[in-house]
């Protein structure tokens, strides 16, 4: 009743008197791949136009896909010299915690460092930890690679964080996690001195009547009233101390979005001395849109005058070259 190509096995069955479905074998449908069905149906009907015998149709399977995502390097008050990456991997298909062990590597400072991954069974996400590495004064990175071709997948992912050096306090990185209750992590180079209050070394440009600050470490979390859909600024004064007792050189601020970006398109680009029509290609950016308008004015030596009479085109600058 049905063929497929690439072809692969499996069993039909009358769902109602007016539905079939055809449901393959275990394993003959492969992830990331394009198939060709037709249903022959001039078995179930008699249909005098045999270009209506069969019905042709087409799908796809959702490849295997992993992703790594990664939370800042962190150090604690105890030991301010040894440093911890910790991340999820996020698996299109479930994976064992042994198997994750199995194709999860890390790399730091040039060596082989050891991940742990906590179990969690037979799953698609699976948290891991890298911990132990020990600080130099300047930044290394800390590589972490999932060999995805090892578990069947087809490809492998990779993430990578920085471990702040010694050599200096700063901010190194601000996260907004959007919740229930949302709140802005601020990461540091190193863990901030134990304080009994924290207010006035925060700031929060929204106005949020309860803001909470949890230090951890070297990360502060201030909790905030859900808002609306507005930027943030987040601002750290330059007295805050870390545990070593520096401070920050400047007042550090920064500003992160709070909300989904407005719909827009734009080309990000000054300028562009375009190449010949065969490998032509202009980039642009849009953010939020389903579909994009696009026109094309051609202009020639012999008329490029005549720009300045249409107003849209004034903003054109073009380089005419030989």
């Amino acid at each position: 009743l049905f063929s497929f190509s690439p072809a692969m096995k499996g069993h039909t069955r009358w769902t109602s008197s007016t539905s079939v479905e055809f449901i393959p074998d275990e394993g003959e449908m492969k992830p990331g791949r394009s198939y060709k069905g037709t249903l022959m149906l001039g078995k179930l009907y008699n249909i005098s136009d045999p270009e209506l015998e069969k019905f042709g149709f087409t799908f796809s399977t959702v490849p295997e896909e992993a992703r790594i995502t990664m939370e800042d390097a962190r150090m604690t008050s105890d030991a301010p010299d040894i440093a911890k990456g910790k991340g999820t991997l996020e698996l299109s298909t479930p994976l064992t915690s042994e198997k994750v062990r199995e194709c999860l590597k890390a790399e730091y400072g040039g060596k082989n460092v050891e991940v742990t991954v906590e179990d969690a069974g037979e799953s698609t996400s699976h948290v891991f930890c890298i911990a132990g590495l020990g600080r130099g004064d300047a930044d290394q990175t800390i590589k972490v690679t999932f060999n995805g071709r090892k578990a069947g997948f087809e490809a492998d992912e990779k993430a990578e964080i920085t471990v702040p050096g010694k050599d200096g306090f700063k901010v190194v990185n601000v996260r907004l996690t959007k919740a229930d209750e949302p709140y802005v992590d601020i990461y540091f180079s190193e863990p901030l001195a134990e304080m009994s209050d924290y207010t006035g070394f925060f700031g929060l440009s929204i106005p949020s009547r309860r803001q909470i600050i949890d230090v951890d470490g070297n990360a502060a979390r201030i909790y905030f009233e859900k808002m609306s859909g507005e930027d943030i600024e987040v601002s750290v004064d330059s007295g805050i101390r870390s545990i070593s007792s520096e401070r920050l050189e400047t007042r550090y601020t920064t500003r992160i979005r709070n909300g989904e970006a407005k719909p827009e398109v734009a080309l990000p680009l000054k300028g562009s001395i375009l190449p010949d029509t065969e490998s032509l290609v202009i980039p642009f950016k849009a953010v939020n849109l389903t579909a994009v308008d696009l026109r094309i004015v051609k202009i020639y030596e012999d008329n490029i005058l005549n720009i300045e009479s249409h107003p849209e085109l004034k903003s054109l600058h073009i380089i005419l070259g030989k």
